[in-house]
Order: C-alpha cells, then sequence, then structure tokens
C-alpha cells in the first residue's frame, strides 16, 4: 500500500516491476490481483487504457475513499 501510496499513476507493470526491485516475490498476477481487491474497496483507483504501444494498460491512483466515508 505505501509502494501505491508513493508511486500513484504508474501502470500495473511499472508498478511490480518497482514491486519486485523493491524485494517482493509475489508474481504478477497475485499483486494483480490484491490491487483489484484495493480496488473494489475504494482505496484505489483503476483506470483502463485501450490500445497504444503496450495493448490494454490499468492505471493505478491512490485514495479514492475518503475518510468520511467509512
Amino acid at each position: 500500500m505505501e509502494l501505491i501510496k508513493s508511486y500513484s499513476g504508474l501502470t500495473s507493470l511499472e508498478f511490480y516491476k518497482l514491486y519486485t526491485t523493491n524485494g517482493g516475490k509475489q508474481s504478477y498476477r497475485n499483486v494483480y490481483r490484491k490491487i483489484k481487491d484495493l480496488a473494489e474497496n475504494k482505496f484505489v483507483s483503476l483506470n483502463g487504457v485501450k490500445g497504444g504501444i503496450l495493448g490494454n494498460t490499468t492505471i493505478i491512483n491512490y485514495g479514492t475513499r475518503k475518510l468520511d466515508e467509512f
């Protein structure tokens, strides 16, 4: 969660590369599942971008839920 907070706006692949360089050992699929769980609980937002050079990508943004929403 701290990495997402610090590096909001990265694509999911860029985030995974950053995660592995900081010592993360889980596979890309497992990390993406955890990010999707955070998005379902509205702690992060996922914006899908269709097409482009890399194909379909997902941009991760931190902080869609505010404290007064609890």
